[in-house]
């Protein structure tokens, strides 16, 4: 499952983002360890709650390995939202974060390096000079920092932040008026 708040966690998803241009979607996803992962199920939205599954990526099983994947989806709309069904080969399975691609205006979040031994930064493109709320959690949901800022300076003081943080296991969740994304990164 990709998240839980006790022991190890069999899959460890550290990216998941993507892109919407001339009605195709390009679905990009990481994982930083893997335990029995038997693969993803991609879901597809157009109203951001009734989900169906439009495909199937194999999972890498079990590794410690940084894991990268991809998937291309042709859609005709102009908003739609995804998330990933990660199954484990026992049957259990656990969703990803939600996340949103808008035809007119993508917007891309980013966390590198991810995992980071030492300095994390953000990345935050094609938002403009729009107002974003940014929040920063454990793994169990509790919010360690809330920013609201412009870009340039909600990557400033994420920077700031992040670079200060225990070695642990964090989300960050960047929120416009169009997109709400969600990445996991890793301090060791």
């Amino acid at each position: 499952a990709i998240g839980n708040s006790g022991g190890p966690l069999p899959v460890e998803l550290t990216k998941f983002t993507g892109e919407l241009n001339n009605g195709l979607a390009q679905l990009i996803w990481q994982t930083s360890s893997e335990l029995n992962n038997a693969g993803f199920e991609v879901e597809v939205s157009t109203n951001g709650t009734e989900f169906k599954k439009v495909g199937y990526v194999k999972g890498a099983g079990t590794t410690n390995q940084i894991q990268n994947y991809d998937f291309t989806h042709s859609i005709n709309a102009s908003l739609v939202y995804f998330r990933l069904r990660q199954l484990d080969i026992d049957g259990k399975f656990n969703y990803s974060p939600v996340i949103a691609l808008n035809q007119a205006k993508t917007q891309i979040v980013s966390v590198s390096p991810n995992p980071s031994f030492g300095e994390v930064k953000l990345t935050l493109k094609g938002f403009g000079t729009e107002k974003l709320n940014v929040v920063i959690t454990n793994l169990l949901g509790q919010p360690v920092a809330v920013i609201q800022a412009m870009p340039d300076q909600a990557e400033e003081q994420f920077n700031a932040i992040a670079n200060n943080l225990v070695i642990g296991t964090y989300n960050v969740t960047v929120s416009s008026a169009l997109n709400h994304q969600t990445i996991r990164f890793i301090k060791k």
